[in-house]
């Protein structure tokens, strides 16, 4: 069977087309998952360059300590509706402008039509962007290698390197806000392919004076779409009245990153370190402490009506950085909570 070669690609069979434990190490029970993972991704015909073409059944045979055995057997229960679940989304399903970095790569077009030979000279490569924002994911493939350069968004997610990032976070690297490096070793970048072509990526980024913000529709106030807004509002008046006690009691910066019923999220720092404090709306999203919940809960949160242990516990607040300081949440709650 192995001389006919029966027993991988092209022939009757094909044998650990994952590469087995030698590709993966053995992590004791999670071989068994990863076999039955990859099994169902043969399947359902989502292995990509490990595919098994027409693969109709798969078995699994794996061997425990102690003498422990697992023989089964995969079939695709419903093959014909496979096909058409399994359809990636085409990119037009998802709109550039509901993504923040639309306008950093709407710039770098601009760039490379007034320099794309130059461009093209001292990148030598296509960059493909796979960016996460809250309207899903979407595709952007900036083409630094032929011609003189273009930009494109939608698949195919193609390029001599791929990055894949954060809408926010891509946007802070591409405004030189966020290092390359410090972003790769805190998990935000994440790069397929040419790692060298990646390490370009300072050189794509805006030129001096950065992007312009989209203009806002109407003249609603920054955030008024939350119904916490008007929480931010009291605090910055009680800070403005007494930000100095505030400021010496707290010691801390709080970044308050809220998600509303329309999936939008909408950040406010209420800074309550430096000189007589200030609350802002907006990004970047830094603070000594991030506080992540979403809109109505907030709300309850900052008025009172819910206690932060019990959210915490019940996995409505999130919290990441300085715990001590999240503790003293309960400070900063507005005391005109009939307002509200």
């Amino acid at each position: 069977m192995v001389d006919r070669g029966d027993n991988t690609y092209g022939g009757k069979y094909v044998v650990n087309p994952s590469g087995g434990l030698i590709s993966k190490g053995h992590p004791l029970g999670a071989t068994g998952l990863a076999q039955c993972s990859e099994l169902c991704w043969q399947l359902r015909g989502m292995a990509n360059k490990r595919q098994v073409k027409g693969a109709k059944v798969a078995l699994q045979h794996n061997i425990g300590l102690g003498g422990a055995a697992v023989v089964a057997l995969y079939r695709h229960g419903f093959p014909q509706k496979a096909v058409s679940r399994l359809q990636a989304m085409p990119a037009s399903s998802v709109s550039p402008e509901s993504f923040k970095c639309n306008v950093v790569f709407d710039g770098i077009k601009e760039i490379l039509k007034q320099d794309g030979a130059n461009m093209v000279k001292k990148m030598n490569g296509v960059f493909c962007f796979q960016v996460k924002g809250d309207s899903g994911v979407g595709i952007w493939v900036v083409d630094c290698k032929n011609g003189t350069g273009s930009v494109k968004f939608g698949g195919p997610a193609k390029g001599d390197v791929t990055i894949m990032m954060t809408d926010q976070d891509l946007v802070d690297l591409l405004q030189g806000k966020l290092n390359p490096q410090t972003a790769f070793f805190n998990g935000k970048l994440k790069i397929k392919g040419n790692t060298g072509l990646a390490m370009k990526l300072k050189d794509l980024k805006m030129p001096e004076g950065g992007m312009k913000a989209a203009p806002a529709s109407g003249n609603s106030k920054p955030g008024s779409e939350f119904k916490v807004a008007p929480v931010f509002d009291l605090i910055k008046a009680e800070i403005e009245k007494d930000g100095a006690n505030i400021v010496k009691k707290m010691k801390g910066v709080f970044c308050f990153r809220v998600k509303n019923a329309q999936g939008k999220e909408g950040i406010w720092i209420v800074d309550a370190k430096n000189g007589t404090g200030s609350v802002s709306h907006g990004g970047p999203a830094k603070g000594d402490v991030t506080i992540v919940m979403n809109d109505e809960d907030m709300l309850n949160l900052m008025s009172g009506k819910l206690n932060p242990q019990n959210a915490f516990f019940q996995g409505k607040l999130k919290i990441q950085g300085n715990m001590g300081l999240a503790m003293k949440l309960k400070e900063i709650q507005p005391k005109g909570q009939s307002k509200l």
